[in-house]
């Protein structure tokens, strides 16, 4: 039986057995669906023949063209395909030595093993180059992205820096209007003589501008930290008594007034190095923002104590709580929990941001533990002995 007779008698058996070993040998081919390996195969076992029997290439190069891009973008790794290539080999020699004419199977087998070569090569040769052009072209592709990032990047820290500046002028513009407005509003309130109720309207204008020029103070704060402008005080302090006088300066304040404030000092509490203007803005920030979210009659409690060689203050409050995937975003400057809280407790995200860059220039972290419904604990710690940078 010559060649070309054989292979066309055995071509139905050859590609069964092709298809089934490669599903056997190779998760890649087992995952494609059965007819598509069968017409794959169909295809190169005719590009096979026509290159043994009449030693004709182009089929083999059109199919391998194919065959790159399709198992290419499949996610194929070469050694499977070239692999398959040589599955088909060693299924047609057996045939070959079987049913051939003994004086005909070494040139037989020759051609084979010639064939399954040139297919091996040359779709080794187009697949890793397709493999260097997409990786070329995603490196470019890459590059332009991360152009385009640090053009954005860029873009964003010139705005924040205009953000920082316009914020800082326009709050030193505000400071000067703003402490006429509580200085004067406090003499008339001490003055003899007037009723209660206009007494009551000068005590409104005296809390809401020292309100709104704590707002201006901490956006300065912000501003300054931000630009790296800010200096840092270093002061021996007694935390008790800073942690006792916010305390006092906030039960001044109208929205102390239906609240239970405790402070707690647990164990020996040294003398530390520290900004004292600046602390003290911390823990009266963080009371009045206990206090806010919290009920009326609802207590506040603060607990000052040493742990190891840090200085820890708590504050716990009985209030609406946070849920647990706001943590890290109360922190950030203006980022607010959702509107109806806003509108119902007020705010300007301000003092959060304000508390965790002062307790890192201190060299200390700041923490929350909360449930929605059941209050918070907002825990602020830094180094006692560590002078702050």
């Amino acid at each position: 039986m010559r060649l070309d007779e054989l292979l066309h008698r055995y071509g139905d058996v050859i590609l069964r057995q092709f298809v089934a070993r490669l599903q056997r040998v190779s998760e890649s081919y087992r995952r494609r669906p059965e007819h598509e390996l069968r017409q794959a195969g169909k295809v190169s076992f005719d590009a096979c023949l026509a290159f043994i029997l009449r030693g004709d290439p182009a089929p083999i190069n059109r199919f391998i063209d194919d065959l790159v891009q399709r198992r290419s973008a499949a996610g194929f790794k070469l050694e499977e395909v070239q692999e398959a290539f040589q599955l088909l080999r060693d299924i047609i020699r057996p045939i070959i030595v079987e049913h051939m004419p003994r004086e005909e199977i070494n040139a037989a087998l020759e051609l084979v093993d010639e064939c399954a070569n040139y297919n091996i090569r040359r779709f080794s040769g187009k697949f890793l180059a397709r493999q260097e052009n997409d990786t070329r072209a995603a490196n470019l592709m890459l590059s332009a992205a991360l152009e385009d990032l640090k053009r954005e990047r860029a873009s964003a820290v010139a705005a924040n820096k205009l953000k920082d500046q316009f914020l800082a002028n326009v709050s030193h513009e505000l400071k000067t209007p703003l402490t006429g407005i509580i200085g004067f509003s406090k003499i008339l309130m001490s003055m003899e003589g007037g009723d209660k109720k206009t007494k009551d309207k000068l005590r409104v204008i005296h809390e809401q501008g020292r309100s709104l020029l704590r707002m201006i103070n901490t956006l300065l704060l912000i501003s300054e930290i931000n630009a790296g402008a800010i200096q840092l005080s270093r002061d021996a302090v007694d935390f008790r008594d800073l942690v006792d006088l916010a305390v006092q300066n906030i039960k001044k304040l109208k929205i102390a007034e239906n609240h239970a404030i405790s402070f707690i000092v647990e164990g020996d509490i040294p003398i530390v190095i520290c900004d004292s203007e600046k602390m003290m803005e911390v823990v009266f920030e963080l009371l009045l923002n206990s206090l806010k979210f919290s009920e009326p009659e609802a207590e506040v409690r603060l607990r000052l104590y040493r742990n190891g060689a840090q200085m820890t203050l708590e504050v716990i409050d009985e209030g609406v709580g946070i849920d647990a995937e706001e943590f890290n975003r109360i922190f950030s400057a203006f980022y607010q929990l959702d509107g109806s809280i806003t509108r119902k407790y007020g705010g300007n995200g301000l003092g959060l941001t304000m508390i965790k860059k002062v307790i890192e220039l201190h060299n200390g972290s700041v923490h929350v533990a909360s449930n929605s419904g059941k209050g918070s604990t907002f825990t602020v710690s830094f180094p006692m002995l560590q002078t702050p940078a």
